[in-house]
């Protein structure tokens, strides 16, 4: 099918919610939190948890009790909380559940786990049981998209659709700037040093919402304190990719992915490239595309209108999509 460019221009003001969090919080902590919490009560959504396998696995749960669910993944180094401002233009319809993968937020991360990309297929499969989710409209960004086409291959039918977000797994045509910065031996993604913070919001981020310096700084510490299991992860990710590599081609692996498909990208996308679209719709039997402008690689948080829009949009074309009527 053919791709759908959408040119956005989004402003972002200083809301007066941080601006009123900034006068009256104590510690930059309090501020953190405070306003987590605050994001989070605007979209409708509660923080949980679940044991599975000795691990704990928190997520936030809210929206529409009687709407099909949505399950979202975020990416590497990132947490449930990518999600918050998208689930709020959502959970009318919808229910939500947001979690965090093991090795992020606050969910169990033990150094010794596999973090490969089939494992982390399998605790997602495991965690939908567990919570009797029955089948989900799955949402991936980045790495949280490569283990939902995971899934795709070994358990579809848990799935309703899967929206995959700027994701991982595949190999573009065109290597990204990330690509190159590896290869030089540079990894932006993982903070090890203070401003390292600042310059990975910039780098995956091309139109970056208001966020105060106190919330940055304490987004920084977090991840400075995990910079071990970050990489870690990372290690994994990285062999994943060669095993699949060595495994089948591309094109099979893709191919052999049926459920309905929505592929969302940022055209300034600075970590995958968009080149990476055109090879999935060239080998993906069921997909649909659309590329936002002047949108870098998170496109939820960047601007959450436009990426509810599209879902909903393509979620009322299948035959089983429900009435988006609120």
């Amino acid at each position: 099918m053919p791709m759908t460019t959408i040119r956005l221009k989004t402003l972002f003001g200083i809301p007066f919610l941080f601006s009123l969090l900034l006068l009256t919080a104590c510690t930059r902590q309090d501020l953190y939190q405070t306003a987590m919490s605050l994001e989070r009560q605007r979209a409708g959504l509660a923080p949980a948890e679940v044991v599975m396998d000795d691990l704990t696995v928190a997520y936030l749960a809210g929206g529409n009790p009687d709407g099909e669910t949505i399950l979202m993944v975020h990416g590497f180094g990132a947490n449930k909380d990518n999600w918050v401002r998208l689930a709020g233009k959502l959970e009318n319809q919808y229910r939500i559940i947001a979690l965090d993968l093991p090795g992020h937020g606050d969910s169990s991360a033990p150094l010794e786990l596999d973090y490969r990309m089939p494992a982390q297929a399998q605790r997602i499969a495991d965690f939908i049981q567990t919570l009797e989710l029955g089948q989900v409209h799955y949402m991936g960004n980045s790495m949280g998209g490569w283990i939902g086409m995971e899934l795709a291959r070994i358990q579809p039918d848990v799935l309703n659709s899967l929206v995959l977000l700027d994701n991982g797994g595949v190999e573009p045509p065109n290597a990204s700037e990330f690509q190159h910065l590896l290869e030089q031996g540079e990894n932006p993604l993982i903070v090890n040093q203070p401003g390292d913070m600042e310059k990975l919001l910039s780098f995956v981020m091309t139109d970056r919402p208001f966020i105060p310096w106190p919330i940055t700084s304490v987004l920084e510490e977090q991840a400075l304190a995990r910079e071990p299991v970050n990489e870690k992860i990372f290690d994994d990710l990285l062999r994943s990719r060669d095993e699949r590599l060595e495994g089948i081609p591309q094109s099979e692996w893709l191919a052999a992915i049926t459920t309905p498909s929505l592929i969302i990208w940022g055209e300034d996308d600075r970590v995958l490239d968009v080149s990476s679209v055109s090879e999935m719709q060239k080998y993906m039997p069921t997909t649909e595309a659309v590329i936002f402008e002047e949108i870098g690689h998170l496109p939820m948080i960047e601007d959450p209108s436009a990426v509810a829009e599209a879902f909903l949009a393509f979620v009322e074309k299948q035959p089983s999509g429900i009435s988006q009527s609120q």
